[in-house]
């Protein structure tokens, strides 16, 4: 049994927040801001500021996460926030709970709440001969119970990463124990921060087990807004 389900778009919104100065600000995810710090990094290769941005550089170039991983194991316990929020991105919660002591405490805490545990799925009544498949009220809630980490996740993008709004386009399959699978997730426009930090947080618990066994297929879109406050900040 297959059941295709398609919910309406969780709108999620929230507040907004030298040559080497020059370079730590550039534009995200570039192949020239790329560049140009690998060369600031060679005259100091112990630099734990320049490790923890090209960390985010290149998570929002899309690079693989082994290159990501491997500048982030050069940064310590220091005051660096871009180290928390690329740790978030790959939803490494070792590696967060390693870095208690790092960056500022907004950047821990929305780093510690990307990684949060998520409670036990909503209970889903299954009835003898009934239909199969998961009530749409049932996924929402868990999504739902998912957009702490969410928002969590995309302040850090937008500090981070200049990620500006952003909509989502989720899909993502609900075996039969519950276990969600994600199959496409697209964000418009492209932010590759974003994308990869959404993903992890909605495998991150199981879902109810769908009535009848089988597959249910779910299509999530998220509109991911920031908000702005009476000052126009």
């Amino acid at each position: 049994m297959r059941v295709r389900v398609a919910l309406l778009a969780l709108l999620v919104a929230v507040s907004g927040c030298s040559q080497r100065a020059k370079w730590l600000k550039a534009p995200v995810g570039t192949p020239q801001a790329i560049e140009r710090l690998d060369e600031l990094l060679a005259a100091d290769t112990q630099d734990a500021a320049l490790h923890a941005r090209l960390a985010v550089h290149h998570l929002a170039a899309g690079s693989p996460d082994e290159t990501v991983r491997k500048h982030l194991d050069s940064v310590g316990p220091g005051p660096f926030d871009d180290a928390l929020a690329a740790s978030a991105f790959l939803h490494d919660c070792e590696r967060i709970a390693a870095l208690k002591d790092a960056g500022t405490p907004w950047a821990r805490s929305r780093a510690s709440a990307v990684c949060a545990p998520l409670p036990p799925p909503p209970f889903q009544e299954c009835k003898e001969g009934g239909p199969g498949g998961l009530s749409k009220d049932v996924i929402f809630r868990s999504m739902v119970e998912r957009s702490p980490a969410v928002k969590a996740a995309y302040e850090l993008a937008m500090a981070a990463a200049d990620a500006p709004d952003v909509d989502v386009d989720v899909e993502f399959v609900i075996d039969a124990e519950g276990t969600p699978r994600v199959t496409r997730l697209r964000t418009t426009p492209l932010n590759r921060a974003v994308e990869r930090a959404l993903g992890p947080i909605i495998t991150a618990a199981p879902f109810a087990k769908p009535c009848g066994g089988g597959i249910v297929t779910v299509n999530f879109p998220y509109k991911l807004r920031a908000k702005e406050t009476a000052d126009g900040n």
